[in-house]
């Protein structure tokens, strides 16, 4: 009895009542309600709301006699083809639910990531990176700021373990300290943007994602999900790669 139970709460989405009350109605055929509460040790108020639940779900029905309402359980074979007819009617709607699904993945994705926390998340997404390669401007002064380099420095261990390669161009002006230069070991090349004196911001370009962090200042990460957003970006970002100096 416990297997048909646990089979019917999962098949069915009955809850543990539900299942104990149809499977007693299937045993002991067309019966009173209270007859029913006994035996599944549930007291005659919540027996008529599971009751009540049942009927709408088409396992049971109800009529009164003598002064009695009575439960009969449908028929098992019923219910499978009640079933079945759901399962052909899901198939039939599948191609057109797929069309809204791709519909829907073509759009751009956007997401706002908000203080400390969350242009540390912004951050870490990068390291969801699928190709192997992620380019970035990036603003030293800024980032040391926020995040920080304790989490810059767990960033870079955990992308090197992943093996992920990092192309960089920064501003020679902004940088504050001789760190983070081309390392290959640590998966890092460096080039120094000509005529800048600043990054406002940092940029990561990877996959079909455009990955920003602000300055403390303002204080977010923003993430772009869109295949031709990323691609212009990817774009710019080889260009200005090749004009700038090797670090």
């Amino acid at each position: 009895m416990f297997y048909l139970k646990e089979h019917l709460m999962s098949l069915f989405g009955l809850s543990d009542r539900e299942a104990r009350l149809y499977l007693a109605a299937l045993e002991f055929g067309e019966s009173p309600v209270y007859q029913l509460a006994k035996q599944t040790g549930t007291n005659r108020t919540t027996a008529y709301d599971i009751l009540a639940r049942l009927v709408e779900a088409g396992f049971v029905t109800r009529h009164k006699k003598n002064g009695q309402i009575y439960v009969v359980p449908e028929s098992p074979d019923l219910l499978l083809k009640r079933y079945e007819l759901k399962m052909q009617r899901l198939a039939n709607l599948v191609p057109d639910l797929n069309a809204l699904h791709l519909s829907s993945s073509a759009r751009p994705h956007i997401k706002l990531y908000e203080g400390a926390a969350g242009i540390q998340a912004a951050l870490n997404h990068a390291l969801t990176c699928k190709s192997g390669l992620v380019n970035a401007c990036l603003s030293m002064a800024e980032i040391l700021e926020q995040p920080g380099l304790e989490t810059i420095e767990r960033f870079r261990e955990e992308r090197v373990r992943l093996n992920i390669e990092l192309r960089v161009v920064r501003a020679r002006e902004e940088d504050v300290t001789d760190i983070w230069g081309t390392d290959h070991n640590l998966k890092r090349e460096l080039r120094y943007a000509p005529d800048l004196d600043s990054f406002s911001m940092t940029m990561f370009i990877y996959d079909d994602y455009v990955n920003l962090l602000s300055s403390r200042r303002e204080n977010f990460g923003l993430i772009i999900q869109s295949e031709e957003f990323a691609g212009i970006q990817r774009y710019l970002f080889e260009r200005l790669w090749k004009s700038s100096k090797k670090a």
